[in-house]
Parts: C-alpha cells; structure tokens; sequence
C-alpha cells in the first residue's frame, strides 16, 4: 500500500537512510535518462518521486503505478514495482547470487538492486547508485559490463584482484556508444563501464578526478557478475 504526499517533489520528513535513481532506457535511441528516485528511510518506508525533468523527456510514459509526476508516494513495504526486481530469498541459488554481489543475505533489497541494477526483461528500467558529488566525494559499485565482447575480457578473472586499480579508456569510435569506456587492468582490455554509466563517469572527470577499482573477482557467476568494481570520485 503506498500513499501519495500532497507537495509536489517534497521530502518526506524523516531522516533518508538510502537512495537510488531509477534509470529509463529509450528503447528507439537506447538513450538512458534520470527519471525518478527511490529512497529507502530511517524508518523503514519506502518514497519514490520522479525528477522535475521527466515530464519533458521525448517518449517517456510514467509508471502505471505512479501516474501522477507531481506527487511524493510514500509506502510501508517495497512496492510491487520494485519489489519484483530482486530474487526471492527462498530460492536456493539466493545465499549465492547476494555472495557475487558482495552483500550477505541480510541485505536490504534497495541494496542489492544497487548492485543489479534490479533490470527485468520486460521493461526499461533500472535502479543505479546516486552518483553525485557532496562533499567533494562519492562512491558506488557495478560490474563490468562486455567482458564477453573484448580480448583478453574473461581471460583475465585469474589474474585480476580485489584492490587492482582499473584504468579508463575513452573509445569515441566505438561503433554501439561514442561515450563509451573501455577498462583496461595493466594495459589489456577487461570490459566496458556500463552504459548507464557512462555520462556520470564523464561528468565526474570534468568536476575531478574518478578511480576505479576492483572490488570482488567472482569467478565462478556469470559474465555480468564476473568483476565488481568500486568507483571513487572527488573535486581536485
């Protein structure tokens, strides 16, 4: 059940224990825009507004059960729309698949869809880490994406180990995306910044200055779980 606050894009008033931008790709251009965010609080409700840009944004059409931009929604569990992006904890592989997430299975949903980015074949979405500097610094984590698509990419999980820094490789010709990142570990190609991540990632160096680091070698998860990375950025 979820209720929706009267103010248009006001905070709830309580103290807000965690946060993520929900991401929309447009399936015609494959442009990824900031529509809205989901805030897990203190108190253990759940608020989910979306950005003041959404409204304008060419083929967007607001989630059914959020039709109103100018409302905060407010609930007491996870609502449904989000609440189906992340595994069930009764399945078997669940104590494994949070393992390769770096988290243990107490972890609160937001979490791990913070580190999934809680995508669903069915849709566009995706929930991401709030990327943005306060304080002159941020943080957060996701895999490596197209380690399959470059060489050595998979080739190089033995080698590769938690704390090894990665280093980032612009590709303004590469055919798929102009803004795309290449990582590269002591020279070789291990995959891409994810897509949804790459206008954050330039954003960031123009501001300051971005590390990325290897944070877990999963050597036994799928491609899309292989390497989770830690991403540092701070104002020079």
């Amino acid at each position: 059940m979820h209720s929706a606050l009267a103010e248009a894009h006001s905070p709830v008033a309580t103290t807000k224990d965690r946060r993520l931008r929900l991401i929309w790709k447009d399936p015609k251009t494959g442009r990824y825009s900031h529509v809205g965010w989901l805030e897990a609080l203190a108190d253990g409700r759940y608020c989910f507004r979306y950005t003041p840009e959404a409204v304008d944004i060419d083929g967007f059409t607001y989630v059914s059960q959020y039709p109103d931009p100018s409302q905060t929604y407010v609930s007491e569990v996870l609502p449904a729309f989000f609440a189906n992006r992340v595994m069930n904890r009764r399945r078997p592989s669940y104590d494994q698949y949070v393992g390769w997430l770096g988290l243990d299975p107490d972890a609160l949903p937001v979490e791990i869809m913070a580190r999934t980015g809680g995508g669903r074949a069915t849709d566009f979405y995706q929930l991401v880490e709030d990327f943005n500097l306060r304080e002159g610094r941020c943080e957060g984590r996701f895999f490596i994406s197209g380690m399959r698509h470059v060489i050595p990419g998979l080739e190089l999980l033995g080698a590769l180990r938690p704390g090894q820094e990665l280093a980032l490789k612009d590709e303004p010709h590469n055919p798929v995306n102009e803004r795309a990142i290449l990582l590269n570990a002591d020279g070789h190609p291990v995959g891409y910044l994810p897509d949804w991540l790459v206008d954050d990632a330039h954003r960031l160096r123009q501001e300051g200055s971005v590390s990325i680091y290897v944070d877990q070698v999963n050597h036994d998860a799928p491609p899309h779980l292989a390497v989770l990375c830690k991403l540092e950025a701070t104002v020079v």
